[in-house]
């Protein structure tokens, strides 16, 4: 179709001309799999003309392949989005054995990863054309990335389309075909640059994304990297080098406890915990940028602090839902530090199906007599309350007969048992014996807990709840890659196999940062987090696992040692977060309840339990 083309040949970029451009002219159109307007192009250089030599050439011939790669990944995001709404709108409508096909899980699970991945291919698109537009210097890797990522899932979305079409997916009366065919030849119709850990865009500590939406008809986003703790990061240090212990981190691993008692007393006691509340509630006056900072520091520093983000989701919880009694008496006990809330859902029997829960709560008098237990009850040891999820209506449909309590772990009846995990950590059964709380301890009304619940799960699934900003595996790794040798002498990232893999592993990182924002940038606007906060869990936690488990197979014999061998690469961060990596898949809801959730919600497709 083109009546010039474009060729770099060496250093020389050339214009050539086509005199002939029909389909029995040498080198004319070549028929191929996705029907893309492909042709052979021999360089006559009698019909060419030499555009600019030198490396001036070759950036501007990058910076059209650049733009190429931007605007054919948006192309298959819109190619791989219709091909899922093929798919949903097929599986609402064809039957087998009797029910339609889209209430079968494993399908609704499918088109839910598929759901996730096209969100992140959208958010990719976007970042890397507004980083076009600002010539930055990542803008080539932001469009490879972009690219990359959108073929990919484009493909997969249309593969397992077409196989949930059954029979009907191969034949040619059928439309999803189509999107097949193009899907992978668009992918092919030019081999990328690979992406290398080393042109990956730097993702650096603090820094942010604005994401919005303008009015309608338009679309406005600002991706700007910057750090907006950076006036609090000097103090925020200094802070920490004042009152922080190293054996503290140490002690954390060794034990399993994933909060540290006297750190928790210095944040309380200098105002930190009570940043950004209310006066009313014990607000500090602290800059909230300040004690983020602050957090942000002793993460990297290696320290965690569980139990307090599982108070600050359950404090929030009460903000939503809780009474003004609820209000003044929780959350000034906890900003003070007197108080920390464990989280008391799961069950031996209903793990992930809280719903499901036996321990029941009698109401006797103005108190509740409870009986049960609970599983996974993490920090427990070191908490004042847990808050537990009960059974008040046994004769009800399940979800309707739960009311949610803050129960004291000082009641005469409650016990606790320590287990300990894979990754580490160290968890807890706590059990209830005829433990009396008073009818005040109840958090929304008799038989209203699964609302208080949902609440409540929102924020512990949110990419804005505290402690969800980890470390950057993929970066560790590539700093290790640049320096590590191999027996010839290379170092590991002169391996380009190796090199791939990071670069593919810094791309799902590029993805979870995305769906992050867009996360956070819901809750600054005082929305409550919804089925965003899902996606973003289930990609998250999901690409760790997988990230982990590749960083292992890179590493080698070295990547199986202990933080405790002394020549354990990153002090033996790999192999930890390796086993690490695993419980997050699962707590706040295992991978599959998410999937059911974000099939339900933002598919819309049917219950299938």
């Amino acid at each position: 179709m083109a009546d010039l083309v474009a060729v770099l040949r060496g250093d020389e970029l050339l214009l050539l001309r086509q005199p002939d451009r029909g389909p029995a002219a040498p080198g004319g159109a070549v028929h191929n799999l996705g029907a893309l307007p492909l042709a052979d192009c021999p360089i006559d250089m009698e019909h060419a003309l030499v555009l600019a030599r030198g490396p001036a050439a070759v950036r501007a011939y990058r910076r059209a392949l650049s733009r190429w790669e931007l605007l054919t990944g948006a192309a298959l995001f819109g190619l791989g989005s219709k091909a899922l709404d093929i798919g949903v709108d097929y599986v609402m409508q064809r039957k087998a054995f009797g029910v339609l096909i889209g209430t079968f899980q494993t399908i609704q699970h499918r088109l839910a990863d598929n759901a996730i991945a096209l969100d992140g291919a959208r958010l990719l698109a976007y970042g890397a054309a507004w980083a076009q537009d600002e010539n930055l210097p990542t803008a080539d890797t932001s469009a490879t990335m972009a690219f990359l990522f959108a073929a990919e899932t484009a493909f997969k979305t249309a593969s397992e389309v077409l196989h949930f079409h059954g029979g009907y997916g191969y034949t040619l009366e059928y439309d999803i075909q189509l999107y097949f065919r193009r899907a992978k030849a668009t992918r092919r119709g030019r081999l990328p640059r690979g992406v290398r850990a080393a042109r990956a865009p730097r993702l650096r500590r603090g820094t942010d994304t604005r994401t919005g939406t303008g009015g309608e008809g338009g679309l406005t986003m600002d991706f700007r990297e910057f750090d907006e703790l950076a006036s609090h990061r000097e103090a925020a240090c200094a802070w920490v080098e004042a009152h922080v212990r190293p054996e503290w981190v140490e002690e954390q691993r060794r034990s399993g406890t994933h909060q540290t008692a006297e750190l928790h007393t210095l944040l309380a006691r200098d105002g930190i915990l009570a940043a950004d509340w209310a006066p009313e509630y014990g607000g500090s006056g602290v800059d909230p940028g300040f004690a983020r900072a602050v957090f942000d520091e002793l993460g990297r520093r290696g320290l965690a602090s569980d139990g307090w983000s599982t108070t600050s989701m359950v404090l929030r919880t009460i903000e939503h839902v809780g009474t003004e009694e609820h209000k003044r008496e929780y959350i000034p006990a906890a900003l003070r530090g007197d108080a920390l809330i464990a989280l008391g859902y799961s069950e031996p029997d209903s793990g992930s199906d809280v719903a499901a829960a036996k321990t029941t709560a009698v109401r006797d008098g103005d108190e509740w007599v409870i009986n049960g237990q609970k599983m996974f009850t993490s920090t427990a040891q070191l908490c004042s309350h847990v808050f537990v999820l009960a059974r008040t209506s046994p004769a009800v449909p399940k979800q309707k007969g739960l009311s949610m309590f803050l129960v004291p772990t000082d009641s005469a009846g409650y016990d606790i048992q320590p287990i300990h995990t894979l990754g580490g950590q160290r968890t807890n059964a706590t059990f209830y014996a005829d433990v009396r709380v008073p009818d005040s301890a109840r958090l929304g009304g008799v038989d209203g807990g699964w609302g208080v619940m949902h609440v409540a799960l929102v924020h512990e699934r949110s990419a804005s709840s505290p402690g969800s900003d980890g470390g950057s595996l993929v970066r560790d790794l590539a700093a290790w890659a640049r320096t590590a040798r191999r027996p010839d002498g290379t170092t590991v990232l002169d391996d380009p196999l190796a090199a791939e893999r990071i670069g593919r592993m810094a791309v799902d990182e590029e993805v979870t940062r995305l769906l992050a924002l867009r996360d956070r940038w819901r809750v600054q606007k005082g929305d409550l987090p919804g089925v965003e906060g899902s996606m973003w869990k289930l990609f998250a936690t999901e690409a760790a696992q997988r990230h982990s488990s590749d960083i292992l197979d890179i590493l080698g014999p070295e990547g199986v040692l202990a933080p405790d061998a002394a020549r354990a690469p990153a002090n033996g961060r790999f192999e930890e977060g390796f086993r690490a990596a695993v419980v997050g898949t699962i707590y706040g809801g295992t991978s599959e309840i998410l999937r059911e959730i974000i099939a339900e919600r933002h598919l819309k497709l049917p219950r299938n339990r």
